[in-house]
């Protein structure tokens, strides 16, 4: 079959788009619309993966957004594109130098100046020298040995796949480099984290074992070796090696190395005393090891309620690196409010679990809804058998994992429903980590699989450790009053008649109800709400009196009781009327809602804000779209939920 040829309209037509959306980026990037052009350029270029002025365009944009390493990679592309293009080759050259690969640069640089000898004038011979010295000053690291040029290049490549998240290429980068260099620490360690990073545990141990085999106080195999054994379940090796690393007075990046095993291990006084023994040794100086090691100092200070060292810490750290995320992230965190703050946090979830694993959880996730709870229970039971690391770091990641990772831990801890899981919970519940909201769930789910005692529980809420008391019930859809038909036709229509205001027409229908159904509490109730529409309020109260008389355990008639009484100041008997009620097991969201209104009138009498921002709390998280939630919003003062009572 002979090939279909290109419509040369449509070419053209795909041509003249192109040129559109270029000069429309152009626009963005002139008037320093930076974001907006990045995310307009990653579009084009998935669709021009070969376009030249797009790839650079997207090396600049970058640049001025201060990423340095996606702009390398914009500049790779063009370099495969026209790799004999001196200026090319130069801006290579330059971005290799600003994303720290040295031996790169130099390498980029040689071939240019191969390349094109015409094109070297002084100011280029001038950064050429000065790549030059700093290559020198590097050697020494590399062991001065036969070669170390091409090794100091191949290490580079390695480094900068890696850092780019091209896990595949970054370790076939490094066999290679392996293969031709047995015995070069780095590789190996960079190794064992792709390993690590693409999900192959035991592979990732045995390449940081072997590195230790040939230098046992190397920092970064001790400290990525102690992180993996941790990983695996094998506690007690990774504290031997934290010991190991804690014992060493020298080596290449100690003190960060040192201060991320431990912060890992959950051992926040470590993390702090290694970022102040690294002050004391003058090793925090400047780059990217410096404000990492602020920040998990600082992380360190929050855990341990040093609020101003943290603060100055990250804010250290955001000098140092200013776009360094973790640290401005954690920071605007730690500006809110206590009960809604999730850190500190010292890595993301990436950074304990690979990218392969989220995936698979994901997608456990989102087909729960057409799974129902049953078989999303054995989805994850199934995902904790063939991924036992979930099991080892859910109690890390709810203590000092970021809100994703908590959710993530909460998530899979709630819906597994064992016993080894409950227990993890029931730990994260009591314990002074996380948000309220999220503590709050726990101890709902551990209440209504009837794990925890009835009666307060003693937990950290506020900023404090309280007594909190838990309203033991259950909130549900579900009708909770049968009528005949002929009484439900008029009931709806006077529930129509009711929203549209329209108290005179409510009123004809429920007298119509209540002479089929002349002892229903709910139709005598919604003809006081006819009544109230009437401008009728003695008669509204005074059915409203003969309904609790005539069915006490009716629920409106006592909450609408309630409300009146608080009006009169009576806040002791109105209490008194609620009471009963809140030893209830179930309730329709409509119970509910009047109980929370009544509740509220009587906080917000006695001038108690908090009990009553947390009664709105429970009746948003019920009924978010509830009118009378917006109008209570208000008349609080627009407070999220701080709850005292669950």
């Amino acid at each position: 079959m002979s090939r279909k040829k290109a419509n040369p309209k449509n070419q053209k037509s795909a041509k003249s788009l192109l040129s559109r959306s270029l000069l429309q980026i152009e626009r963005l990037c002139e008037t320093d619309h930076w974001q907006e052009a990045a995310k307009e350029l990653e579009e084009l270029r998935r669709r021009h993966p070969q376009q030249q002025r797009v790839l650079e365009l997207l090396a600049e944009t970058y640049w001025q957004l201060g990423d340095v390493r996606a702009s390398l990679w914009a500049r790779r592309d063009l370099a495969a594109l026209d790799p004999n293009d001196p200026d090319v080759c130069l801006w290579l050259a330059r971005a290799y130098l600003d994303a720290g690969y040295a031996f790169l640069a130099a390498q980029t640089l040689q071939r240019l100046a191969k390349l094109a000898p015409d094109f070297l004038d002084a100011d280029l011979r001038d950064l050429i020298d000065v790549v030059e010295e700093g290559v020198e000053e590097l050697l020494p690291q590399l062991g001065n040995r036969e070669n170390s040029r091409l090794l100091g290049a191949l290490h580079d490549e390695v480094r900068a796949l890696l850092e780019s998240g091209r896990l595949a290429e970054a370790e076939q980068a490094a066999l290679n480099l392996l293969e031709r260099f047995p015995d070069f620490i780095p590789a190996l360690n960079n190794l064992s984290m792709v390993q690590e990073l693409v999900g192959r545990l035991p592979d990732a141990i045995t390449t940081a074992q072997r590195a230790l085999t040939l230098e046992p106080d190397n920092t970064h195999a001790l400290s990525n070796l102690g992180r993996l054994c941790y990983f695996a379940g094998r506690t007690e090796e990774a504290r031997a090696h934290a010991e190991r690393l804690k014992s060493l007075r020298k080596g290449r990046d100690l003190y960060v190395k040192r201060a991320e095993l431990l912060a890992i291990l959950g051992d926040d006084e470590g993390v702090w005393e290694t970022l102040q023994q690294a002050r004391k040794a003058g090793d925090l100086d400047s780059g990217d090891n410096a404000a990492l090691l602020h920040h998990l100092g600082a992380a360190a200070a929050g855990r341990l309620g040093k609020d101003a060292d943290a603060i100055a810490n990250w804010r250290r750290a955001l000098d140092i690196q200013a776009n360094f995320d973790i640290a401005s992230e954690n920071l605007a965190d730690f500006r809110r409010p206590v009960g809604e703050r999730s850190g500190p946090w010292y890595f993301n979830l990436n950074r304990w679990l690979p990218k392969s694993l989220l995936e698979k959880y994901l997608t456990v996730v989102k087909s729960a809804s057409r799974l129902g709870n049953a078989e999303t229970t054995k989805a994850v039971r199934s995902l904790l058998d063939n991924h036992p690391i979930i099991k080892v770091l859910a109690p890390a990641l709810l203590d000092r994992g970021d809100a994703v990772g908590r959710e993530f831990a909460f998530y899979v801890a709630s819906m597994a429903k064992t016993d080894e899981f409950r227990q993890v919970l029931k730990t994260f519940a009591l314990g002074a980590h996380g948000s309220d909201a999220l503590r709050q769930r726990a101890l709902s789910t551990l209440q209504e699989a009837g794990l925890l005692p009835s009666g307060p529980k003693h937990a950290y809420f506020q900023g404090q450790w309280r007594d909190v008391q838990m309203l033991e019930f259950q909130v549900t859809g579900e009708p909770s009053t049968a009528y005949a038909p002929a009484v439900e036709k008029l009931m709806g229509a006077a529930q129509e008649a009711l929203n549209a205001r329209d108290g005179k027409k409510a009123e004809r229908l429920l007298q119509e109800a209540l002479q089929l159904a002349p002892d229903e509490p709910s139709v005598l109730n919604n003809l006081t709400a006819a009544y109230n529409f009437q401008g009728r309020f003695d008669e509204r109260d005074d059915l409203t009196r003969q309904i609790h008389a005539r069915f006490p355990d009716y629920l409106f008639a006592r909450t609408n009781l309630a409300i009146g009484l608080v009006a009169q100041g009576e806040i002791a008997q109105a209490r008194e009327l609620l009471q009963p009620l809140l030893s209830r097991k179930k309730f329709h969201t409509t119970e509910f809602a009047a109980i929370c209104m009544a509740q509220i009138e009587i906080a917000l009498a006695e001038n108690h804000q908090e009990a009553a921002r947390s009664w709105l709390g429970m009746w948003q998280r019920t009924m978010p779209d509830d009118p009378q939630v917006r109008f209570y919003e208000k008349r609080i003062g627009g407070h999220k939920w701080s709850p005292l009572y669950w």
